[in-house]
């Protein structure tokens, strides 16, 4: 329906929109679990500015009691000006387990809870900032990680072509506190493409810990969980055949920007007894 008060015109639906069992396949086989989506949204207009509330977004898989993704959203928006958008607040939260639980994820895997908390906002000064975290872990066995925060603080181009952030990487683990600095930039550069410019200083990062993490939140390996008959040797799987086809395209082709990475890391613990000092380098991908 349609609202207007003389200054302010606003479309909104009467119910929610609503998708009943999407499904999502490839070569015949299926990617997610059938699942339906719930959205209700809001557009406003007023003079030259454009106004969206996405009141909610959620997507609910067969046969799970609460959503798999929730998104709350609210932006205003002036295409007039070199950044249109002038104000952005959202939230998105993604249940960890039932995302992991998809055939073409990580089905078996032993991730009893836990979430991917996400906000971002924007104000009229065009800074920024936003937080990505896990949140609310929990497996068959205590996780070698607990937390993980990364958040963000950072500012869009005066022209909206570009931006740069820092962002602080926190995480809490068996072996003690992960922090790592990462800052990023984005510009275009004459005569050339543009350039995604990543730098990422440690003081001391444990590795260890998000590997052991990993390797408990994976499915249980049936070669080495089920033990051989009394007598018989144990059969190894046959390793899966390297497939040699040329790519059409060079992986750095792919990319609509160059990239490059330097980083800076003190001590870098691999194993509980392996750690490496000193580990640093630069990645730079671009297009000749």
């Amino acid at each position: 329906r349609l609202l207007s008060d003389g200054m302010t015109l606003r479309a909104e639906a009467q119910e929610p929109m609503r998708l009943a069992n999407v499904k999502v396949t490839a070569d015949g086989k299926a990617l997610l679990a059938p699942f339906g989506v719930e959205a209700a949204v809001v557009v406003g207009a007023e003079g030259r500015q454009l106004t969206l509330e996405l009141n909610r977004l959620q997507l609910t898989f067969a046969g799970q009691g609460s959503p798999a993704l929730d998104v709350h959203a609210k932006a205003s928006i002036e295409p007039d000006r070199p950044t249109p958008l002038q104000q952005l607040e959202l939230a998105v939260s993604a249940n960890l387990p039932q995302w992991l639980s998809q055939p073409a994820v990580m089905p078996g895997h032993r991730l009893t809870a836990g979430a991917l908390n996400a906000t971002l906002a924007v104000n009229r000064r065009r800074s920024f900032t936003a937080r990505v975290g896990l949140d609310g872990l929990a497996a068959s066995e205590a996780l070698a990680i607990s937390t993980l925060e990364l958040p963000i603080t950072g500012k869009i181009a005066a022209d909206g072509r570009g931006f740069r952030f820092d962002a602080p990487l926190v995480a809490q683990g068996h072996s003690g506190a992960s922090n790592a600095q990462l800052s990023a930039s984005f510009a275009p550069i004459t005569d050339e493409a543009e350039l995604l410019d990543l730098k990422l200083d440690s003081a001391v990062f444990y590795l260890n810990d998000l590997l052991k993490a990993l390797a408990q939140i994976a499915p249980p390996d049936a070669a080495t969980d089920t033990p051989a008959p009394k007598g018989e040797p144990a059969q190894e799987a046959a390793p899966t055949p390297l497939d040699e086809t040329r790519d059409s395209k060079a992986a750095w082709d792919l990319m609509p920007y160059g990239t490059r990475l330097r980083f800076d890391i003190k001590k870098l613990f691999y194993t509980d007894y392996l750690a490496f000092d000193a580990v640093g380098g630069e990645l730079n991908v671009r297009h000749r």
